[in-house]
């Protein structure tokens, strides 16, 4: 099963389950369930309206609040609520796919935000709940959370536990995609040939036709041929490039499977055959979701041009180049600005926290100033009293002892007289 964020499918599971046993499903949750595609707010107002009305349903309310709130970006109020309808889940086996669900969502939350040992902590409690149908995914995004820690055996550990539930569950689209990570584990690792034996079990695998797979096996052949292209082998690199590209889908990998194509041509002094792949990778503009490899593409187009004495060309591309550069240094400098704005707005939150923390003391400082008096007084007067007494008790002990001494020795002169 292929896990995202939210699918209506595992919300209607919840409220027909829901439906099947005890809990009956409030007619405000299922308004807010009808809303969550299109009217986040209408979703989190009939939730929160059930909250206030309803007692047995909580958990799907906190639930749809929770989904409706990661519609909306807002990420932070999400996991609150997440954990909110966690605690409301009725404490029995039956609701174990819930907490799993709950719980991967929350780790898939804080990858997310790129904060990954918080991801696998809570990739790890769904992983006791879940299901034996969702391990795999779940071993799959415990993998990555791993790899993004740079933590790649252990990444390598999870994506094998994940491979072998997706063969156990015949799901050749999780094997193609777990082969796919592997390999790139295997090669930031420096195991080139482990990497290239995963990538090619995907592109000789003739079972799966569709083009969801073929996604894949395009990536797996562009993996294959940038290992022969940093190897200098070109010949091999250009042959499994050609072939990604004719069974590539998504803009993306077409355009860096161009732009390989082109630096390969480039590295065989060949650069006249690298300018129409550089030209159609720049028509795939603003397809491309790595914008910085975009930019890079000018740079490369300057350097190809300049090669076959295309001047024109390669002043154009020197001034693109420096114009995109420019454009996404200024972007990158706002996002720095509006990280170091909320960084000092969590300064401002820990200094209030202290003015309320330094408050509470100053309200309970003569109560303090009494406890702290008390001990000293306590030892300063209290321990020699103490030990006065020991001493004098040690005294009353001595002359009892040999009041007792005197006794028995009057006893016996009495005795012995009588005797005579």
């Amino acid at each position: 099963m292929t896990r995202k964020f939210f699918l209506p499918l595992m919300i209607l599971s919840w409220f027909l389950s829901a439906c099947s046993s005890n809990v009956k499903i409030s007619a405000d949750n299922l308004k807010a369930e009808s809303y969550l595609q299109e009217d986040y707010d209408s979703t989190i107002f009939y939730a929160e309206k059930n909250l206030r009305t309803y007692s047995k349903d909580h958990f799907h309310s906190y639930y749809l609040i929770a989904a409706a709130e990661i519609k909306k970006k807002d990420y932070k109020s999400a996991t609150v609520s997440f954990l909110k309808s966690l605690q409301s889940i009725p404490k029995n086996s039956e609701n174990d796919a819930y907490r799993a669900d709950i719980l991967f969502n929350i780790g898939k939350i804080f990858k997310l935000h790129t904060n990954y040992q918080q991801a696998i902590k809570y990739y790890k409690l769904s992983e006791s709940y879940a299901s034996e149908q969702d391990l795999s995914s779940i071993y799959y995004n415990l993998a990555n959370a791993y790899k993004k820690n740079n933590q790649p055996d252990t990444a390598a550990h999870y994506y094998t536990k994940s491979l072998r539930k997706a063969y156990h569950a015949e799901d050749e689209i999780r094997q193609a995609k777990v082969y796919l990570q592997l390999g790139l584990v295997y090669k930031a690792m420096g195991n080139i040939e482990e990497a290239r034996s995963r990538w090619l079990t995907i592109v000789n695998n003739d079972r799966d036709t569709s083009a969801t797979y073929a996604k894949y096996r395009g990536k797996a052949l562009h993996n294959l041929g940038d290992i022969h292209l940093q190897a200098g082998e070109y010949k091999e690199a250009l042959q499994y490039f050609k072939q990604a590209l004719a069974v590539k889908i998504q803009p993306t990998n077409q355009f860096n499977t161009l732009l390989n194509l082109g630096l390969t041509y480039d590295a065989m002094e060949q650069p006249a055959r690298a300018h129409p792949f550089y030209e159609r990778a720049e028509s795939y503009y603003p397809l491309v979701d790595t914008y910085a490899e975009y930019i890079e593409l000018f740079h490369y187009m300057d350097f190809s041009y300049r090669e076959t004495g295309d001047y024109e060309l390669s002043k154009a591309a020197a001034l693109r180049f420096y114009e995109e550069n420019t454009k996404f240094n200024a972007t990158k400098q706002a996002q720095i600005s509006q990280y170091q704005a909320h960084r000092v707005e969590e300064s401002i939150a820990g200094y209030e926290s202290w003015v309320a923390y330094q408050e509470t003391i100053r309200q309970y400082r003569y109560a303090i100033i009494a406890g702290i008096l008390f001990f000293i007084s306590l030892i300063v007067f209290g321990i020699p009293k103490l030990i006065k007494l020991i001493k004098t008790k040690r005294r009353h002990e001595e002359v009892l002892d040999g009041l007792r001494e005197i006794l028995l020795d009057t006893e016996k002169v009495v005795n012995n007289k009588a005797v005579e």
